[in-house]
């Protein structure tokens, strides 16, 4: 395989989808697709198949231990990678299409890590919604066009407008994020102490489609395709609720909402919900 004379560094924070697209871009390919098959590696999904990134490398002229850190390997129990200086399921990496942040991309252009996160929607750092489709053309961002702030209708992202995300959703993705890194907070109910980040994350959603009412489905997928609006609603009640718990889920149960996991799943976190929300409720009549 012939070694590029690409000259390009990976930014710190960037994600391994996006440094390809950069890559792509200064090779002169028109498709980033194209240039990761020659590469050896898929586009997006080279971040999270855990295949060995050294063709890339040796393409390149980047050292693989480099790009194994922009990666997202499995890592952990099964269906988990490594993200965002912790683990989470593969489901809340989000690869189906791209993110951005108009103001990071002014200061830097390069994909942050951080807008992989399936129920990401603002930046935590400017306080800003992260743009989802092409302010001109409308045209959802994929990882085939080699701009990571452009689209192909030579719209840039950078220069679109700003959005602010209101405090508390702000604060419910800093919340989640710190549990990537971190684990369950001490504050948290004992009923959570032993669950894992992606454990949280579904009883978040879980919790927070039954405040918001929301009767569509509740896997992560579907609740991110509801648009960002969808989820930052869901996700500022879900953490809400899971702060105010049991006191939460006994207030949506008096007030006559569907209440979360009304019958056993097959997700462990989604069964141990059942079992508490039914234990709650009980604790609640029985004060009355």
């Amino acid at each position: 395989m012939r070694r590029l004379r690409l000259r390009v560094a990976p930014a710190e924070g960037e994600s391994l989808p996006g440094f390809i697209l950069r890559l792509a871009a200064r090779a002169g390919f028109r498709n980033a697709c194209e240039f990761a098959v020659l590469a050896g590696v898929r586009q997006p999904g080279g971040a999270v198949s855990g295949a060995s990134l050294l063709p890339l490398a040796t393409f390149s002229g980047v050292a693989q231990e480099c790009l194994d850190l922009m990666a997202y390997p499995p890592a952990g129990p099964r269906g988990h990678h490594r993200f965002l200086e912790g683990m989470v399921h593969r489901d809340f990496i989000w690869l189906a299409a791209r993110r951005a942040c108009p103001a990071c991309l002014r200061e830097a252009p390069h994909h942050r890590g951080e807008w992989d996160f399936a129920l990401a929607t603002a930046c935590l750092r400017h306080r800003h919604r992260l743009l989802v489709s092409c302010p001109l053309c409308g045209a959802e961002p994929g990882w085939d066009y080699p701009s990571v702030g452009g689209c192909q209708c030579r719209a840039r992202f950078r220069d679109a407008a700003i959005r602010p995300a209101p405090d508390e959703e702000i604060a419910a993705l800093a919340f989640l994020r710190s549990v990537i890194r971190e684990g369950p907070p001490p504050s948290l109910h004992q009923d959570f102490a032993g669950c894992g980040p992606s454990d949280l994350f579904r009883i978040t959603l879980s919790l927070g489609a039954s405040a918001e009412g929301w009767d569509g489905h509740r896997r992560v997928a579907s609740v991110v395709r509801a648009g960002p609006e969808r989820v930052a609603a869901i996700v500022t009640a879900g953490v809400q609720a899971l702060q105010d718990w049991p006191t939460s889920v006994c207030d949506l149960h008096r007030r006559g909402y569907r209440l979360p996991e009304d019958r056993p799943r097959r997700t462990p976190a989604l069964n141990l919900l059942h079992k508490l929300v039914h234990k709650a409720v009980a604790a609640g009549r029985g004060q009355h």
